[in-house]
């Protein structure tokens, strides 16, 4: 599948996996059915550098670099509502389980200044509540499955776990030593992956905080993480131009999936094969197998 410009910056499959929806850089958001056929184009003021897909399938969500955050009607392909959610930049975006909030990550000009977590309502395009304790850019947000939790990764080396009814901190992850570019749990919940630019994937045990493992194989900054659909296996794209494949029970490594030409800037799994996209303006995909139980 070739996009229409620009680095592929998002990627992120309908829920029942028949629609598949890639941003890049230059603004354009790509629609693909289940075949690879081109299924339209939503347009974009500005370059995509996040998107989502609500669980009840009926919203997308994008992130700006023009700091703005908008919000599609999956249906009828309009633009529902747009909000200005960073004084700079937008990075991520993420929804809640029951589809009803939408977290965005950015930051401002200058590190400590817009470097926040906001909620939003879905449907009226309201601010619910920010979110404050990171020093630098926010550069990923994740729901856990319950909606109880949210993890966010930033510059400031840091994974933020939060809780969402009070809209308070619950801890601070350490360990990694360079930008946290991406975060994501399992769909069981189970487990939060973190990675970086210090080429590191870290596993963590969301209820206590402890970290689980250590996943060591890329020669880059790590860009994006993806958990199959039933919680045994974890993707990693980097720099390095690498999809690398983990067990992510274990934490074991299961090889290469495949490789770009240039460097892997986002992820998706589908129902059985994992997609990635870069800026040779292309979205590739391999057929996985989940392995075996231990």
């Amino acid at each position: 599948m070739t996009v229409t410009g620009g680095t592929v910056q998002a990627l992120a499959y309908s829920p029942r996996g028949d629609v598949l929806f890639a941003g890049d850089s230059a603004g354009h958001i790509d629609l693909w059915s289940r075949s690879g056929r081109s299924a339209g184009q939503l347009p974009q003021a500005a370059g995509v550098s996040a998107l989502a897909v609500s669980p009840d399938g009926h919203w997308l969500a994008t992130a700006g670099t023009d700091g703005r955050l908008r919000v599609w009607n999956v249906a009828s392909r309009r633009l529902q509502w747009e909000q200005a959610a960073s004084s700079f930049f937008l990075t991520s975006v993420a929804f809640s389980p029951d589809s009803h909030t939408v977290a965005t990550g950015g930051g401002g000009a200058v590190a400590g200044s817009g470097d926040t977590v906001k909620l939003w309502n879905v449907t009226a395009g309201t601010l619910r509540g920010t979110l404050n304790g990171h020093t630098d850019v926010v550069t990923a947000v994740a729901f856990d499955p319950s909606g109880a939790r949210l993890a966010s990764g930033s510059r400031d080396r840091t994974v933020r776990l939060w809780r969402v009814d009070t809209l308070t901190p619950e801890r601070v992850l350490n360990g990694h030593s360079d930008f946290v570019s991406a975060v994501a749990f399992a769909p069981d919940g189970k487990t939060l992956a973190s990675a970086g630019w210090d080429a590191s994937v870290l596993l963590w045990n969301p209820a206590d905080g402890t970290r689980r493992a250590a996943l060591n194989g890329h020669a880059g900054p790590v860009r994006s993480l993806t958990f199959s659909r039933d919680s045994s296996l974890l993707a990693s794209g980097a720099d390095d131009r690498r999809i690398l494949l983990w067990n992510a029970r274990t934490g074991g490594a299961l090889g290469e999936v495949g490789r770009l030409a240039d460097g892997v800037t986002a992820l998706s799994f589908g129902p059985r094969n994992v997609l990635a996209g870069g800026s040779v303006q292309q979205v590739r995909a391999w057929q996985v197998t989940a392995p075996a139980s231990p």
